[in-house]
């Protein structure tokens, strides 16, 4: 590797981790539907109405990458199918068995660490449950309101967020395949 290259990968981690640490925000235009309060908002049709909401995503625990991981791996593509031809029939298979679960990646890096919940109650004792209802709408408004080009950005951030090359790293030092692993094949 000449300097150049060098310094090229090292601009590039510098603003992947900077990118890592400030978190990625996007919008959502979302359409909402208002009906009018009374007896006039019964009887006419309902304003609809576009709502644009802000959403984060940082960098998630190993608990968030653990669920982020166990929807990664359920999604499938028959590479197969795709090599012989039928690139149009096997998207729309995959479109269908894989466009909630999609939405649901993006709902899970948005909600991050905030999906467990821990309240002490009047009792004094401390109490813990997930919020799977605040999950599920998120869900639901990025099925419904992302488009595929839209996506295809949000899985890079994704993606990239998750810094899966550190996490990866940081199991082969742990594991001692890097730092005790004997060399073999050397001559001396």
């Amino acid at each position: 590797m000449n300097e150049d290259e060098k310094t090229n990968i090292d601009l590039e981690r510098e603003q992947l981790n900077l990118l890592i640490k400030r978190g990625v925000k996007f919008e959502v235009v979302a359409k909402i539907r208002k009906r009018n309060k009374g007896l006039k908002g019964f009887f006419k049709k309902p304003e609809i109405l576009e709502e644009t909401t802000s959403y984060e995503i940082h960098e998630p625990t190993l608990s968030v990458l653990d669920r982020l991981s166990e929807i990664w791996l359920d999604m499938a593509i028959d590479e197969e199918a795709l090599k012989e031809g039928a690139v149009i029939v096997e998207a729309k298979k995959a479109a269908k068995q894989n466009a909630k679960k999609m939405a649901r990646v993006i709902a899970i890096a948005v909600l991050g660490e905030d999906y467990h919940i821990t309240e002490i109650t009047r009792a004094g004792k401390v109490k813990r449950y997930n919020d799977d209802k605040e999950l599920n709408r998120l869900t639901n408004i990025f099925f419904h309101a992302i488009k595929p080009s839209k996506l295809a950005l949000l899985s890079t951030t994704v993606t990239n967020v998750s810094n899966l090359a550190d996490f990866i790293t940081s199991m082969r030092l742990m594991s001692g395949a890097r730092t005790t692993k004997p060399i073999t094949g050397r001559i001396e």
